[in-house]
């Protein structure tokens, strides 16, 4: 057993770093003093302890961290019941116990918070729990309930979605329908159909969407209930019409016989209707489609008078992959695009083109010159991001000036562009333009992901710039490097205890 006074005393007497180190070593025990103890430190004033706390209670694995755990529910504050909401999911079926006791609480918000935590945590017994939650009287806690048994997708609570779409609340029939979506169960099908006449239409757009994941492999369940929809005075039942049968279309399931036709004439109605706004509506739904059929009429579109409708089409075409990083360069370059489909060309290059893209010829000359013609400065940040990926020998230059001419609203519009750059490339840059303090700073701030902290803890640019980082003159900048090197260490610590088990 732990020296519950020992540990106690060293946690008053410690500073935020003390509390930190003495809750990671903090082993696995079932003592309900030093548990009470430990979860105290939920409530720390940094985030840090805070998140040290809920890792020592979730290391512990037992019902006794799951209860003390689960006091601290009531507290009033969120990022408490964050952090106590992470370790009662993360304990599992040690979890089950307490939640099935929240869930009797007299308090909605409690019984809530006990949906939450079952969120994401699909252990046997968590779905039975949530199935009793979706009758609770309080509408937000059977909405809560809904929502967790789609997120974990059990075909067999099927069935109690479905007894659940009888309920008087608009709010919970919304929820369950798109459960019911997420799980994507044919046998919900009939279900859905049955209760649309009595649906509201936001309810009804939900269950169409619904339907069409429902319906799965044989949408010739959901043939009959489109074409009625379709036929909705109503543009945005039909809009969701068209989109649910897109979706179908995208995702080459096999349709009964005319339902591509009946696609075909659906979308190409709205293509050819007489009215702009019909015509925008149709295109907005088309740019999020993929495949060849919403390429095809994209096309027909692309050319449209109206240029709002243009400017989505050609949004779509590039989210569709048929520009070249050529056609997209020659799009952002041409004035008589809108600013909006010229940024998104520029942007896509940043996803799709790096050192290693072969780029054709006269690339990097029609790229300089967006960069020296355009006067939007939104444009010419991305199109620095572009040849900082491409080409960093010209691009780290032109960035370092941009960024020393503009004022600082300019200076984080540009920050903005380049943190889509891989690591390697905003390692790069930091380096050579570590003498504008408020440059270093930003892009110290911008090592945020996974990838990031690992190219800087494992390559020599990584460990070279992190070094400067703690010596540096500014204390912001040394906090920044030191929030790095914590989640590097911890990300080895990680690493070494999964070698460890396995």
């Amino acid at each position: 057993m732990i020296d519950l006074m020992s540990f106690r005393t060293s946690m008053l007497n410690a500073d935020e770093y003390g509390r930190r180190a003495l809750l990671a070593h903090l082993p696995s025990t079932d003592d309900v003093g030093t548990l009470l103890e430990a979860a105290n430190y939920l409530s720390d004033p940094s985030p840090s302890v805070c998140e040290a706390a809920a890792e020592a209670l979730i290391r512990c694995a037992n019902r006794t961290a799951a209860i003390v755990a689960s006091v601290h529910l009531y507290s009033d504050s969120p990022s408490e019941r964050e952090y106590t909401l992470s370790v009662l999911s993360s304990l599992g079926e040690n979890t089950l116990p307490v939640l099935k006791t929240l869930l009797t609480d007299a308090d909605p918000a409690i019984r809530k918070f006990a949906c939450v935590a079952m969120l994401d945590m699909p252990c046997k017994g968590t779905a039975k729990l949530l199935c009793s939650a979706l009758l609770d009287e309080e509408p937000l806690v059977a909405c809560t309930a809904a929502e967790a048994l789609g997120h974990l997708k059990h075909p067999h609570t099927t069935q109690a979605l479905i007894q659940a779409l009888r309920s008087s609340s608009s709010q919970v029939r919304s929820a369950v329908l798109m459960a019911l979506g997420n799980i994507g169960d044919s046998s919900a099908v009939e279900a859905i159909i049955s209760v649309a006449p009595q649906l509201g239409r936001d309810e009804l757009c939900i269950a169409i969407q619904a339907m069409g994941t429902a319906c799965g492999t044989t949408p010739e369940l959901a043939w009959p209930f489109f074409i009625e929809h379709y036929g909705s005075e109503n543009i945005t039942i039909q809009n969701t019409v068209l989109f649910a049968v897109n979706e179908l279309v995208a995702k080459d399931v096999c349709l009964p016989e005319g339902f591509k036709q009946f696609v075909s004439k659906t979308v190409e109605k709205k293509i050819f209707d007489l009215d702009a706004g019909v015509r925008l509506a149709a295109a907005n739904v088309l740019k999020e489609s993929q495949g060849a059929e919403a390429i095809r009429y994209l096309r027909l579109m692309e050319h449209d008078p109206d240029p709002d409708v243009q400017n989505v089409v050609m949004c779509g075409l590039i989210h569709n992959g048929v520009y070249s990083p050529m056609e997209l360069l020659v799009t952002a370059h041409k004035t008589q695009n809108s600013a909006s489909a010229r940024l998104c060309a520029l942007r896509t290059l940043v996803q799709t083109i790096d050192e290693t893209t072969a780029l054709p010829v006269g690339f990097l000359p029609e790229l300089e010159c967006v960069i020296n013609e355009t006067k939007d400065e939104p444009l010419k940040a991305t199109a620095l991001s572009v040849l900082l990926c491409v080409s960093p020998d010209q691009g780290i230059p032109l960035i370092l000036s941009a960024f020393k001419a503009a004022n600082r609203i300019q200076s984080e519009a540009l920050i903005q562009e380049i943190m889509g750059c891989p690591p390697d490339k905003l390692t790069r840059l930091t380096l050579e333009g570590y003498g504008n303090l408020r440059l270093r700073l930003r892009l110290l701030q911008l090592f945020q992901s996974k990838k990031d902290i690992t190219f800087l803890g494992s390559t020599i640019e990584g460990q070279t710039l992190l070094i400067a980082g703690m010596g540096d003159d500014d204390v912001r900048v040394r906090a920044c490097t030191i929030t790095i090197l914590n989640r590097i260490a911890a990300a080895w610590a990680q690493n070494l205890v999964q070698r460890t088990n396995t």
